[in-house]
């Protein structure tokens, strides 16, 4: 007789703070840890479509190359 056991993997999410100055964002865990943190400047002056655009790109890195 064998027992197999599955670890399940602990949910994650991208967290994003859209600032006047900086963009705050990084990855948390289901249990609130922070597992990445960064920033980079917002450079609002360049209007919206910019920023949302900084935002996808964001999303789209820690999505497809992060270890998390």
């Amino acid at each position: 007789m064998s027992l197999y056991c599955r670890k399940e993997e602990m949910k994650k999410y991208i967290s994003i703070d859209i600032g006047g100055t900086a963009i705050k964002y990084g990855i948390v865990s289901e249990d609130a840890e922070v597992l990445l943190k960064k920033e980079m400047k917002t450079e609002a002056q360049k209007g919206g479509p910019a920023i949302l655009d900084k935002v996808i790109g964001i999303v789209e890195a820690l999505k497809y190359n992060s270890d998390f």
